[in-house]
This record gives structure tokens, sequence and C-alpha cells, in this order.
């Protein structure tokens, strides 16, 4: 037996804030609800109803962090369209700074899932290696490649 719709309403409802501010973290204004809304439904199809809402959550996070990866790779950012279920965010709100976000945007998308979970979500970095299906070395290297690039950005602005 499958989810019941008030419970996916309920999900939605208490989650769809937090993960859309990931989605835009993760891949800018484009296609983010969309990235939530794939997100959502994959988690729905690993999530039990009675198991922690907090496991929902952490299925949602690795799934559009898996996704945003391969829509990158694949030149997909827009994503697939769904309907939104009736729900209208505050869009505005939760768009990062153009300055975050054009710092965000000179990573490569792994290493700006690492950051974006690591410092965003305050994520441990055996959580992050969960979510992103790599091991803990991975993420340890991506974090450290990721902040020395950040760190450069500013030299590679002024010339």
């Amino acid at each position: 037996m499958g989810v019941q719709g008030e419970v996916i309403e309920r999900l939605y409802v208490a989650h769809y804030d937090a993960l859309l501010r990931l989605a835009y973290l993760l891949g800018g204004a484009a296609g983010a609800e969309d990235l939530v809304h794939d997100a959502f439904v994959r988690a729905l199809d690993h999530w039990r109803e009675g198991a922690p809402e907090e496991a929902f959550r952490a299925w949602a996070q690795t799934t559009m962090v898996r996704l945003s990866v391969s829509r990158w790779r694949r030149g997909n950012r827009e994503g697939v369209a769904y309907a939104r279920h009736g729900l209208e965010p505050d869009v505005g709100a939760h768009e990062p700074q153009p300055d975050v976000e054009r710092a965000l945007a000179s990573l490569t998308p792994r290493q700006r899932a690492a950051v974006v979970l690591r410092y965003y979500e305050d994520l441990a970095e055996a959580d992050i290696a969960e979510r992103m299906g790599v091991r803990l070395g991975t993420v340890k290297a991506l974090l450290h490649q990721a902040r020395g690039r950040l760190r450069l950005e500013p030299a590679l602005a002024a010339r």
C-alpha cells in the first residue's frame, strides 16, 4: 500500500521550503522547483508511511543532489515539469544573493553539492558522503577543492 494523499500533502508542506532553498543553492533558479518536485516524487517511492520524516527529507536531499549533478552533466538544467499541487512558494526568499550565487556557480556540481550540504544544510561529512553516494575521503577532497577555488575567485575577478 502506498503513501496516502494527506500524508503526501503533510510531507510536501513540511519540507517544500527547505528543499526549494537547497535546490536554488544546488543549481540556481532555473529548474529549482522542478528539481524539488522530481526529488519529492522519487523520495516517496523509497519512504514508507510510519518511517521518520527525517528519513524522507534525507531521501529527497540525496535525490536532489544526484539529479542536479546528473542534469548538469547532461546539460538539462530545466528538469521534468510537474504540477505544483496548488502551492505557491515565496520564490524571492529562497534565491541566493548574487555574490553567493556567482561563487557557487564557479564550482563543479559535485563541489557545489558538497559545499551546500556542509555549510547550508550543516550536515556532517559522513552524512554528505551518504547523500552524495561517495566515500568520506571524496567529500573531504571536494570541500578542500571548493574552498581553494572560492578563495581564488576574487583574484580571478580582478584580472
